[in-house]
């Protein structure tokens, strides 16, 4: 019960913001009814809608505390992991081995999780993803061996690896007060989240010049910069709150920031090698599961790998 109070605390602030956000889609909405169904204005409109569904999730899944985070991010990884597979060339033949992966992968990285076993988190599920690639390329003609291997890999390694570090302060700052280890994962996907929102805010007013133009047309230099000095700015304003001095909280923040531009590019450049937009549509205005956590995947380990290092220098 105690740390109910604390999360509606921190959740007001978001809740405030897309007040304003839904706000100012209704005014421009009503001072250009032409564009209301269309273009900028819708597509603000149905992002804003998402975000207050993906904001009820997770303060439901905050105020359940450690098992309610570890029960979203395990199907946050499922939807993400299925919708990175089925958009594969090979989707069909990659059935079976997906159903391994969601039914087997899933359970046991966030189950090792739980324990706290830290050789085991680290370890574990990359030895099943290469026993698994040794099986799959059985009976599958050599041509074909390649693409179905990186494949499977690829999407375990994003969408169940990488996003199960979302959970890394769990195992890596066990304490009596449980409100440590949430807060630290609050900072985590508050920061993260935030990059991309303000990104896309910079690159819309002041964006002129694009960083990957046949990767992600949308991504500007001036939205990065405006982006990740906004986060780093975000980061030393809100740390105290988590017990993060103000800078480390400016330097942690930076780098989940740029962990997430590069994710974000990398997942972008597979989703153009495939001639596709988005991972899926669950998500208006977003795309699918992993359209919205394409950043985190990547800034989740970085995050884990600062904090366990300022942890080790701490000692």
């Amino acid at each position: 019960m105690h740390t109910q109070v604390p999360v509606l605390m921190w959740m007001l602030p978001i809740v405030g913001c897309l007040v304003l956000a839904s706000g100012i889609g209704r005014c421009l909405s009503r001072r250009h009814p032409s564009v209301g169904t269309s273009g900028f204005v819708s597509n603000w409109n149905a992002r804003v809608r998402s975000w207050w569904w993906i904001v009820g999730v997770g303060t439901i899944a905050l105020l359940a505390g450690t098992v309610g985070l570890t029960v979203l991010f395990a199907a946050v990884s499922i939807q993400a992991f299925r919708e990175f597979v089925r958009t594969t060339p090979d989707a069909p033949a990659l059935r079976g081995q997906s159903a391994v992966a969601v039914y087997l992968f899933v359970p046991l990285q966030y189950a090792l999780i739980l324990s706290g076993e830290r050789i085991a988190i680290l370890v574990a599920l990359p030895a099943l993803m290469s026993l698994m690639g040794l099986l799959c390329a059985e009976g599958v003609p050599k041509g074909q061996r390649g693409h179905r291997l990186d494949s499977l890999t690829v999407a375990a390694a994003v969408c169940i690896y990488g996003m199960s570090f979302t959970l890394a302060p769990l195992w890596l700052c066990p304490s009596t007060n449980a409100g440590e280890p949430i807060g630290l994962i609050y900072f985590l996907v508050t920061i993260t989240q935030a990059s991309d929102v303000l990104q896309y805010l910079w690159g819309k007013a002041i964006g002129r010049h694009r960083v990957a133009p046949t990767v992600s047309p949308g991504k500007t230099v001036e939205g990065l910069l405006g982006g990740v000095t906004s986060s780093l700015l975000l980061g030393a304003a809100i740390a105290p709150e988590f017990g993060i001095g103000r800078f480390h909280g400016m330097l942690l923040a930076t780098l989940i920031a740029m962990a997430g531009i590069v994710g974000g590019l990398l997942l972008s450049a597979i989703k153009r090698r495939r001639g596709i937009k988005d991972w899926g549509a669950l998500l208006p205005g977003h795309g699918g599961v992993l359209d919205r956590v394409d950043s985190l995947w990547l800034s989740a380990p970085v995050f884990s790998a600062a904090l366990a290092y300022l942890q080790a220098g701490s000692r």
